[in-house]
């Protein structure tokens, strides 16, 4: 919960049995509700994706815990440095991680590595930071090996 000591978050979501018999809601909302935390790490590798005619979609119960526990990490405000790893779905990250990008001021950069993405996307993500209320506190912003695609 709120522990003082907890200032960094390293998370690997990985599907399988593990992480669909998790309480991904509690989880989100435990690091939302957390005030210490600085940096927070999320690696996302063999999600259920499939590939439609809008692109690749994450479906089912993986989708109902993945927007869950992006939406309690969506409510801290104390996190400095957010990482994202190997996500096939930054639509959705950033649909959902909307309030914590435009809504905190300790948010000073965002390293997005490897992270699969549409123009659409990316207009998506220049949208949400140019609503940013502290538009001084955000420094950095990083993409590294994101392959991406028209749509």
């Amino acid at each position: 919960h709120n522990d003082p000591e907890a200032t960094c978050l390293y998370i690997h979501w990985k599907e399988g049995g593990y992480a669909n018999s998790v309480n991904w809601a509690e989880k989100g909302k435990c690091i939302g509700d957390n005030t210490h935390l600085r940096n927070v790490t999320i690696q996302t590798s063999d999600l259920a994706l499939s590939y439609e005619s809008n692109g690749y979609q994450i479906s089912g119960l993986v989708k109902q815990n993945f927007v869950a526990f992006y939406n309690g990490l969506a409510q801290n405000r104390s996190t400095r440095q957010l990482r994202i790893v190997g996500c096939g779905c930054m639509d959705i990250v950033l649909e959902v991680l909307y309030p914590m990008l435009v809504h905190t001021s300790n948010l000073s950069h965002i390293l997005m590595d490897s992270c699969r993405m549409d123009t659409v996307t990316i207009r998506q993500l220049a949208s949400t930071l140019s609503n940013q209320r502290d538009k001084s506190s955000l420094r950095k912003i990083e993409l590294f090996s994101c392959g991406v695609v028209e749509q």
